[in-house]
């Protein structure tokens, strides 16, 4: 019977281990799931940012490319606004 006890006993712990370990794992992929959205409101707020201040992607791409046919002035001038090729 002290052998049934001392099985129960040394049971207990190994659950208690395992118990702790999965609640350290649990606790870690939370911070990094955390951590991941962290970079995702980043790089979004980033590429919003850059979005703003680069007017040349608000060009539409057949002004952009001179092989669709838009003229290498009107490029120029898109990409360059408030300069006027001489």
């Amino acid at each position: 019977m002290d052998q049934c006890v001392t099985v129960e006993r040394e049971l207990e712990k190994v659950l208690q281990k395992f118990s702790g370990y999965g609640q350290l794992c649990e606790r870690s992929l939370e911070e990094l799931i955390q951590y991941a959205g962290g970079l995702r409101r980043e790089i979004l707020q980033t590429e919003s940012l850059q979005a703003a201040l680069s007017p040349a992607r608000a060009v539409p791409s057949a002004q952009r490319d001179p092989a669709q046919g838009a003229h290498p002035c009107a490029v120029w001038a898109a990409c360059w606004p408030g300069r006027a090729r001489r």
